[in-house]
């Protein structure tokens, strides 16, 4: 995939080149910036979890 390591110029580049439907992502998602938050929003849910397991 072409700008490896960066997000793409826009949605519609992206669904061009997975082949999608650009009105797709945009059901799930209004911007790049949405999936950043929802991104770390798991990764420190995930982190909280496995701190909770770990002995003290």
């Amino acid at each position: 995939m072409p700008n490896e390591g960066h997000p793409p110029a826009s949605v519609f580049k992206l669904t061009q080149q997975l082949g999608g439907a650009e009105a797709e992502f945009y059901q799930h998602y209004p911007n790049f910036e949405a999936i950043d938050r929802e991104l770390w929003a798991d990764f420190g849910k995930q982190a909280r979890t496995t701190a909770a397991a770990e002995p003290v």
